[in-house]
């Protein structure tokens, strides 16, 4: 890819936002105490500033949705490697498939229609594992693991989709699909670490009060913040993709 360097770039632009973040504390507080009164922003550069970052670095970096974007990127690998993505593209585009991607995508289904029965075997009774010993469905295991039980699903499927197309020769095809993914959305994850601090850092500073920022809207910033790169990065690969056609 020859401008691959530009995939980095959501990188630099939130480690620049974080270091605004420290500055306009820094420049708010002595603004606000030259003016006679308290300082309405607590200043990250200072020792309590520094010592709250030097605290908190961990917490920020765990609070971060790392399962999740993951299992994002696993999925967007299995998608792609197993050709599935690429067919289904075809279609949508007025495209034809071939005869082997026809038998893929008849297996497919199939599968999937196997999976659905065998998750609504284990909710209805008398197998109702899934359904739990309160018999209310959305405090059941099914609806609490929906995410991983809907994983394992597009896994199951999209092996099944891979191995009859022909892409897929053995289970380390499949986590060879997975391992691609995440190399090529490495440069997302360089950009989650810098993009950990900049809500909590600017929630410690009293920047987000001064905006009327309330904490759930804090929470819904900063998963925007941490999905915006994979996306850049899924548009970004995708177009130089079509290019290179």
């Amino acid at each position: 890819m020859n401008n691959r360097r530009l995939l980095y770039y959501p990188a630099v632009f939130y480690a620049a936002i974080l270091l605004c973040v420290w500055l306009l504390s820094w420049v708010m507080g002595v603004a606000s105490l030259l003016r006679g009164g308290g300082a309405e922003v607590a200043p990250l550069v200072s020792a309590e500033g520094l010592r709250w970052a030097v605290r908190s670095a961990s917490d920020t970096i765990d609070n971060a949705p790392w399962a999740a974007i993951m299992l994002f990127v696993t999925s967007i690998g299995l998608l792609w490697g197993s050709g599935m993505a690429r067919s289904a593209r075809a279609v949508l585009c007025g495209g034809s498939l071939s005869f082997v991607e026809r038998r893929a995508w008849v297996s497919a289904l199939v599968a999937l229609l196997l999976y659905t029965l065998l998750l609504f075997l284990c909710t209805v009774s008398p197998w109702n594992l899934l359904l739990g010993v309160t018999g209310n469905v959305l405090t059941s295991p099914l609806m609490q693991g929906r995410v991983i039980l809907a994983f394992a699903g597009l896994l199951f499927v999209t092996s099944v989709y891979g191995f009859m197309y022909g892409n897929y020769r053995s289970v380390v095809d499949v986590a060879c699909s997975v391992g691609d993914a995440f190399s090529l959305f490495a440069p997302a994850f360089v950009a989650v670490l810098p993009a950990t601090g900049i809500v909590p850092c600017a929630g410690y500073a009293g920047v987000l009060d001064l905006l009327d920022v309330t904490p759930q809207g804090a929470a819904v910033a900063a998963d925007v913040i941490y999905l915006l790169p994979f996306l850049y990065t899924l548009y970004f690969c995708y177009r130089e993709w079509k290019k290179s056609r």
